[in-house]
């Protein structure tokens, strides 16, 4: 297989992974109110569970797109990996390197204070946390988007 093709091959299945997480969370949300209100509804179990797979199929889809990121390019000394940018594609990770189980009260705080805000993602809570945002700053983040 040439570079090119695996490159193609590499973006169209990360594309594919993306499509498909996004895809089943939203199904279910479709079906019910919105995700906020699914949360709701789940135990701690479940919101646990959630958010660990949630965060592991974004670990291995990012992983993914950094190693293909990576191979796309020519390294600077033939046969050998670019580790620099291998680090700095992973510094632009979306979420801290911190346990994604510490956002599930912050999450199931701001639904349960924010009814009205049960519309967003599970995802887009989530990430705000990560970037140190409590309840309060989460709702007003959102309330000045353009977020629908």
């Amino acid at each position: 297989m040439k570079k090119s093709e695996k490159k193609d091959l590499a973006r169209w299945t990360w594309w594919m992974v993306t499509a498909i997480i996004l895809l089943s969370t939203s199904a279910k949300a479709l079906q019910n109110d919105s995700e906020g209100e699914e949360w709701t509804k789940w135990n701690l179990e479940t919101r646990n569970a959630y958010i660990r797979a949630y965060v592991s199929g974004l670990n291995k889809g990012y992983g993914a797109g950094c190693h293909s990121g990576v191979l796309a390019v020519p390294p600077p000394r033939p046969g050998k990996a670019d580790l620099k940018a291998i680090g700095k594609c992973w510094n632009e990770y979306p979420l801290s390197k911190a346990d994604p189980i510490q956002y599930v009260p912050l999450i199931t705080k701001f639904y349960a204070a924010y009814p009205d805000q049960r519309y967003l993602d599970i995802w887009k809570i989530l990430y705000q946390a990560a970037e140190g945002g409590s309840v309060e700053a989460i709702h007003e983040h959102f309330l000045h988007s353009s977020y629908p």
